[in-house]
């Protein structure tokens, strides 16, 4: 019996599966959305890091700007009109930070000669949510200008640069990333749903494929694959049949995903697994995993070769999104409630990540 108990206890800790109604999981959202209004400064900036007892800890980050815009505004697709007036005081800031040369256009993180990959493809995304939550399409023109500066870093094997020479107009030669990849992979997809027959959808295959072949350069070597929610949401929106490596690559992200999700519910079984699975992942970690599998369970659902694994898909998401509800803070105190702390700082794309996942998880509840 103590074998045993030793067995349960530490090597093979229980899960604590808290699942989650949709209207909890959608409140939830709410809240971490009001907490980002308050934190948003009179320019359109949020407060970057908050410590619970020191306050504002500074800093910025123009990739981070862009992806909380973009919970935002898919958080008003959902008829949440306060998501909406803070995501376009959030996205006036970038239209003020935008550099437009020959027909394409980047976001420039302030004080710097570079355009990011990443910040240009968040905020495509951003703007697509926008015109989904809206029906605006104002900005279509601007959408295609943000989606060349993207198609202009793509390399010949599909893979793409991270960065942008303002100085020199060029490519920063060499530089990929495991997170921008993803990012304009998704921003290329979607531009191919919303502007069909413009070439976008060339752009994304070619992506495809050299992500999925783990050959792109910015995936790591150890403990493939790269947990890529970005790839993973452009796979779930993907408006053509998938190759078989493809279809490969997506079971390898669900399983490292589900993985993830089972060492951290393991985690809330008691001290002792804790110490033994390592403390709790930060708040926009745990949003990553559930966003993930959250994408590719709607990948699931068109794609037979991946049906076997819809229910242990929606199972592991569900949980995750229950472990965020759990965890986010209910203080009244200001900057406090609706947000996710861990060792008492919170950063603004832990409400980011937080918002994507638990819409993303409602929507498997409804199903």
């Amino acid at each position: 019996m103590v074998g045993v108990g030793v067995l349960r206890g530490v090597v093979v800790p229980v899960e604590v599966c808290p699942d989650v109604a949709a209207p909890r999981a959608l409140a939830a959202a709410a809240a971490a959305a009001d907490w980002l209004g308050r934190a948003q400064h009179p320019d359109g900036s949020f407060v970057y890091r908050h410590d619970r007892q020191r306050g504002d800890l500074g800093g910025y980050h123009v990739v981070r700007h862009a992806g909380v815009t973009l919970a935002l505004y898919q958080l008003a697709e959902r008829g949440d009109g306060r998501a909406l007036a803070t995501a376009d005081r959030a996205m006036a800031w970038m239209r003020q930070r935008l550099v437009e040369r020959r027909g394409w256009a980047a976001l420039v993180e302030p004080g710097s000669d570079e355009a990011q990959l990443g910040a240009t493809a968040l905020l495509a995304a951003a703007l697509l949510e926008r015109r989904a939550a809206t029906g605006d399409t104002d900005d279509d023109l601007l959408l295609r200008a943000l989606g060349r500066f993207v198609v202009q870093l793509q390399e010949p094997d599909g893979a793409f640069l991270d960065r942008y020479d303002l100085s020199r107009d060029r490519p920063v030669p060499g530089g990929r990333s495991a997170y921008s990849r993803g990012e304009a992979f998704w921003a290329v997809t979607r531009l191919d749903r919303v502007f069909p027959g413009e070439g976008w959808r060339r752009v994304a295959i070619r992506a495809s494929h050299v992500i999925a072949s783990g050959h792109d350069g910015a995936e790591p070597a150890w403990f493939a694959p790269w947990p890529d929610q970005w790839s993973a949401y452009a796979l779930g929106d993907a408006g053509w049949r998938l190759s078989t490596a493809e279809v490969a690559y997506a079971r390898r992200l669900a399983e490292r995903f589900g993985l993830e999700l089972r060492v951290e519910s393991q985690r809330e079984s008691n001290p002792v697994a804790r110490l033994v699975r390592g403390g709790r992942i930060v708040g926009a970690g745990l949003g990553v995993e559930v966003e993930g599998m959250s994408a590719l369970w709607r990948l699931a659902g068109r794609d037979r070769r991946l049906a076997d694994l819809r229910p242990a898909m929606a199972i592991r998401a569900r949980c995750g999104a229950g472990l965020l509800v759990r965890r986010q803070e209910r203080s009244g105190r200001h900057l406090v409630g609706g947000a996710w702390y861990h060792r008492g700082v919170t950063q603004m794309d832990d409400q980011q990540h937080g918002i994507s996942a638990l819409l993303a998880a409602a929507a498997i509840g409804a199903d």
